[in-house]
């Protein structure tokens, strides 16, 4: 059984334990679409978000920090 990791974050708040948390799962490439709501509903978050490597060589989006 393949183990991924995730953190936890908060959302919309400078402080911890308060507003919205999210689950942020790494390195998610290869998971199907019925693995991830697995995995989304396993963390019982109303949030959740896999990241994935990019699929061509200049990404169009970008994070904001």
């Amino acid at each position: 059984m393949p183990t991924y990791r995730f953190k936890q974050a908060d959302v919309f708040t400078s402080r911890p334990f308060f507003d919205n948390p999210v689950a942020v799962v790494l390195g998610a490439d290869g998971l199907g679409a019925e693995e991830m709501q697995r995995i989304a509903a396993w963390t019982n978050l109303s949030e959740t978000t896999f990241l994935l490597e990019p699929t061509v060589a200049q990404p169009t989006k970008t994070r904001r920090t």
